[in-house]
């Protein structure tokens, strides 16, 4: 018999939990370990030297355009030919001279001088009449075959220089520099540790097309440097070289993969 003084023992609860509760419930999520990236490093810096030719891209690029507005009779054929011709003269001046930082900065000023010049004497002479009747005599015209010969004439020229400069570069490694040239592939070799590098922005116009420059190579030991002219993108350029040659902290994994290299003990 129970014991009238005892209370009842309370009715046991059930676990109503179902087995993925119970899967998640013994499941412990897993710490994310810190990874570090490390960066991938250089290889090898590719320098190619290109002709002055290669600053004559504007008038290929011109004459396509143009050949295409003559086919289709869009633009009036002397207004072509004019604006052709005055890029064509301003091409050769670029490829002709050096225009350096100073004769810029002179050319400007004196182009500023003339305009100003010539709004002073339009209000009493009208110079602005007498050149807009002139350019109205002046008939430069060329038909769509001209400006397509002369843009075939051009990227011919080009994939010979493209072909020339795979024939004939330079290549900057950790440990020495390298000059391939000749079709059968000649190497000539110089120490790539203590190069000097001086990189050379001669010609503003010339910078403007291409970001080229001139890079000057002075490799440890050797009598002679070596002159790279007309280096498209040298600021680029000049920025591998010095993360190739420079010297880079590397931090060592040794936990393996997804692990973090231990932190040196600290001085005794």
């Amino acid at each position: 018999m129970a014991d009238p003084a005892k209370p009842p023992a309370a009715p046991e609860k059930k676990d109503d939990k179902g087995p993925l509760d119970i899967l998640s419930s013994k499941l412990q999520p897993l710490e994310a370990k810190p990874t570090e990236v490390i960066p991938e490093t250089l290889d090898r810096v590719v320098i190619y030297s290109y002709p002055k030719a290669v600053y004559l891209y504007p008038l290929f690029v011109l004459s396509v355009i143009f050949g295409l507005l003559r086919v289709f009779d869009l633009v009036s054929p002397s207004t072509l030919g004019f604006i052709w011709v005055t890029v064509f003269f301003f091409n050769v001046l670029v490829i002709s001279f050096e225009f350096t930082r100073m004769v810029s900065v002179a050319l400007v000023l004196f182009a500023l001088v003339l305009f100003l010049t010539g709004v002073l004497l339009n209000q009493h002479y009208q110079i602005v009449a007498k050149l807009a009747g002139a350019f109205d005599r002046i008939h430069m015209e060329a038909n769509a075959q001209f400006y397509f010969g002369i843009a075939i004439a051009f990227f011919i020229a080009f994939i010979g220089i493209y072909i020339d400069t795979r024939w004939d570069y330079w290549e900057v490694r950790s440990n020495e520099v390298l000059h391939h040239h000749g079709f059968l592939g000649d190497v000539e070799r110089f120490p790539a540790p203590n190069l000097k590098i001086n990189k050379e922005i001669t010609d503003v116009f010339e910078y403007l097309l291409l970001m080229s420059g001139r890079l000057v190579l002075y490799p440890a030991g050797s009598t002679r440097a070596i002159v790279l002219d007309n280096v498209p993108r040298i600021n680029r350029v000049e920025k591998l070289i010095d993360e190739l040659l420079g010297e880079l902290e590397v931090r060592i994994d040794t936990k393996g993969r997804g692990g973090v290299a231990p932190a040196p003990p600290p001085p005794v």
